[in-house]
């Protein structure tokens, strides 16, 4: 699923299937979403994500369809953003945040 040939197919698919938007940090970013950085109008497809428990930044593969290519991305855990997702029960709510030990 990480050629390009596909990734433009799954994203076809994806932007027909989007249920729920909502802002939240980038922690929350899973496969198969789609996010939006501020001063940026190009939306960036998930493919994997890092899910490191106690890194500072979220790894990202991405397919970015303005380019037409996928390309690794690194985003703070932290980063407020705009999140699409394709819920299965049609609702619109993110997962609670994981909580750190300290």
């Amino acid at each position: 699923m990480y050629t390009l040939p596909e990734m433009r197919a799954h994203a076809a698919a994806r932007a027909a299937d989007v249920q729920g938007a909502f802002d939240d940090r980038a922690w929350l970013l899973a496969p198969g979403d789609r996010y939006t950085l501020s001063r940026c109008g190009d939306a960036h497809h998930v493919v994997a994500a890092s899910r490191r428990r106690y890194d500072s930044h979220v790894d990202l593969f991405v397919y970015l369809p303005g380019e037409d290519r996928v390309a690794d991305a690194r985003v703070h855990r932290d980063r407020l953003l705009s999140i699409q997702r394709s819920f299965a029960d049609g609702g619109a709510t993110a997962l609670f945040a994981p909580q750190r030990k300290a």
